[in-house]
């Protein structure tokens, strides 16, 4: 999916660009946030059962201008990605 910021858009005034992936631990305020400006291209990928993690998220970032230019950049990495379920 897609996503861009609404303008002015933001979690607190002491972090001003709405948090987009974070850390399960609630305590840390690390994580990827989507800057006015900047469009995400994010894949959430539902892993197998019997694995230690539920959803595999891959965000690719980039300025609004660069954006179609970064994706088909990153294309050759996301096509080499090879996934096994057992």
């Amino acid at each position: 999916m897609d996503v861009t910021a609404v303008p002015a858009a933001s979690v607190c005034e002491k972090y001003p660009a709405p948090m987009v992936l974070k850390p399960d631990d609630p305590s840390s305020w690390r994580g990827l946030a989507l800057k006015q400006g900047s469009r995400m291209r994010l894949y959430l990928l539902d892993v197998s059962a019997g694995s230690s993690i539920r959803t595999l998220a891959i965000a690719i970032v980039a300025p609004d201008a660069r954006f179609e230019q970064v994706v088909a950049a990153a294309a050759p990495i996301m096509d080499s990605l090879d996934f096994h379920t057992e």
